[in-house]
């Protein structure tokens, strides 16, 4: 049957181009379909991808690499619109997955999915040389490291301004990642040393001398004693001996 249609519409191609001899002939095809590229799809995920990591196409610290081997997209022929999602987020330590919805006309044609290695590297907090547990960090003992922070673990940090002051929690070699779970913060207050008590009520404030029952750092929550009353409260440590109800 396909083939006797073709062979009809050659004849009346041929019976048209027949009928005027000496007229310049056009022959204009209607295209029935078009592909969209694998490139073109690529290329609109990464530019989502971008925009919701919150950098740009031109910083070489994002990079996103399409994984797979992907089959061009055959959808009727008309205007394209390519619209991506990404329905589980950005993921630095597993493929991510772009959703593609092309729509021909105003009217979805086809649906895709792409996945994609995304890598983002930034300048980490690491231990400049061996690190003992309980050392203080600062400039002289950190640096900087430029890493994929896809492969580091949560609570990484990036300003050494953020840990200067803490302490570490294990001995540390050089060049590890600092992350929440390596630092500390110092004692701010050590049991059984004098407190100064603060409690606000409004505008008044009122302090005690108590007496501290626990170790404590800041925003920590210890068990102190009034020394006036002998009561034993619960308050949160502020600063270096003093703490608030």
């Amino acid at each position: 049957m396909m083939k006797n249609k073709n062979w009809l519409i050659f004849m009346v191609i041929y019976i048209i181009l027949a009928a005027f001899p000496g007229s310049t002939r056009h022959i204009v095809y209607a295209a029935e379909s078009q592909t969209v590229s694998v490139n073109m799809l690529s290329s609109a995920a990464s530019v989502v991808i971008n925009q919701q990591a919150g950098v740009t196409v031109e910083n070489d610290d994002l990079t996103v690499t399409l994984l797979g081997s992907p089959e061009v997209v055959s959808v009727p022929a008309g205007n394209l619109d390519l619209a991506v999602s990404l329905p589980y987020g950005i993921r630095y330590n597993a493929p991510t997955t772009a959703k593609i919805t092309i729509s021909v006309n105003g009217k979805i044609a086809a649906i895709t999915i792409l996945k994609f290695d995304v890598n983002l590297y930034q300048q980490v907090v690491v231990a400049a040389r061996p690190i003992n547990r309980g050392e203080v960090f600062n400039a002289e003992n950190l640096r900087y490291e430029r890493m994929d922070v896809g492969r580091l673990n949560s609570g990484y940090y990036t300003d050494i301004a953020k840990v200067d002051g803490y302490l570490s929690r294990r001995m540390l070699n050089p060049g590890m990642a600092l992350n929440q779970f390596l630092v500390e913060k110092p004692l701010l207050v050590k049991r059984g040393s004098a407190v100064t008590i603060i409690a606000r009520l409004g505008g008044i404030e009122v302090t005690a001398l108590g007496e501290a029952m626990q170790d404590g750092r800041e925003g920590q929550r210890i068990r102190v004693q009034n020394s006036t009353s002998g009561k034993w409260i619960t308050a949160k440590v502020v600063a270096a001996g003093t703490v608030e109800i």
